[in-house]
């Protein structure tokens, strides 16, 4: 299973930062459509939801730490692979995005993984 994110802070001006952007509602909206669609046994809907909700997450983490990529970013009013992958890095969190990137691009795009596949690779 899947669990909610939840992020507690230590300061009103660290929660109001954080929720600029609604980053965790939709984090855990994509939580549970990827529970959703496992429970359909529909592969290709389910690695496209935990990949978004790993992306997401890694952009909330990115701009409240405020880190070079999160600024690049902003700057050119999106975020690109690259700017994620590096993000990643940065934050220590390529285990997760590696694992992301591969159900979206093997489950979503190249449709070739099965529902057992999916529900193997761990977050």
């Amino acid at each position: 299973m899947v669990r909610k994110v939840t992020i507690e802070f230590k300061r009103k001006e660290d929660v109001k930062e954080a929720s600029k952007g609604t980053y965790v509602q939709e984090i855990n909206k994509r939580l549970e459509e990827f529970e959703e669609y496992i429970e359909k046994r529909d592969p290709v809907q389910a690695s496209e939801k935990i990949y978004k909700a790993a992306e997401e997450f890694l952009k909330l983490l990115a701009e409240f730490y405020n880190i070079l990529e999160a600024r690049e970013a902003k700057l050119k009013g999106k975020w690109t692979r690259r700017l994620l992958d590096k993000a990643s890095y940065e934050l220590g969190l390529t285990d997760i995005f590696d694992i992301a990137d591969k159900l979206h691009v093997w489950g979503f795009h190249e449709r070739s993984m099965d529902i057992d596949d999916a529900n193997r690779e761990k977050l």
